[in-house]
């Protein structure tokens, strides 16, 4: 990707949701990919407010979740729409590039989904305290493990995007030196690091419980 100067006619279609590439892959890892669903959740709802919707507040807002939390299927649309910003401000890239991503981010969610599968039988046996053996406690951990690590790489197709938005906010940030685009920590991203690192305790705790039975 390149960039060039952003021209006095240029403006952005969107406000889209802006916090550094740095901040998102981190939160992401931390929040064991809980923090995609909200990236992707802030910026349905900016293309939202955006567009005249027949969707009432709340109703609109609910879409914008539900889209977040089934964004295998509405990642396209929000990549594609993305880039078109950044095109408009002078950034050049393959016209493929969103489809790609999609493509992309597509593929890891089926690449997941068997182990998503075992996954929930480990909760069943963890929660019905059913006694397991050294060898499948073994098994069943490197499950738990290869599930955690899925949904932290789930951002991996998010980052291009990322970084495509954020040439644009440094370019426009230039001709708007005044406007205020950098996030402060919400209370959304404390509370879902707690929740990622308290039910990681919790599960741990629970596993060695049912090893121990």
């Amino acid at each position: 990707m390149t960039f060039k100067t952003l021209g006095e006619s240029s403006a952005r279609k969107v406000d889209f949701f802006y916090i550094s590439t740095k901040r998102l892959v981190v939160l992401s890892i931390l929040t064991l990919g809980l923090y995609n669903i909200y990236w992707f959740y802030k910026n349905f709802e900016a293309i939202r407010k955006s567009q005249e919707s027949g969707f009432s507040s709340g109703w609109g807002v609910l879409a914008s979740l539900l889209k977040a939390i089934f964004s295998i299927f509405f990642c396209y649309g929000l990549f594609k729409k993305i880039y078109e910003n950044a095109r408009d401000a002078g950034l050049e890239v393959a016209s493929s590039t969103p489809s790609s991503l999609a493509l992309l981010n597509i593929a890891l969610y089926l690449a997941a989904f068997p182990y998503f599968i075992i996954f929930l039988h480990i909760i069943a046996i963890i929660l019905l305290n059913i006694p397991i053996g050294l060898g499948l406690a073994s098994f069943l951990g490197f499950i738990s493990f290869s599930v955690i690590g899925a949904s932290a790489g789930f951002i991996l197709p998010v980052i291009p995007v990322a970084l495509a938005h954020s040439l644009v906010v440094k370019c426009v940030q230039k001709s708007e030196p005044t406007k205020q685009f950098v996030q402060a920590i919400s209370s959304v991203e404390i509370v879902l690091v707690l929740l990622a690192i308290l039910g990681t305790v919790g599960w741990v705790f629970r596993f060695l419980s049912a090893l121990a039975v």
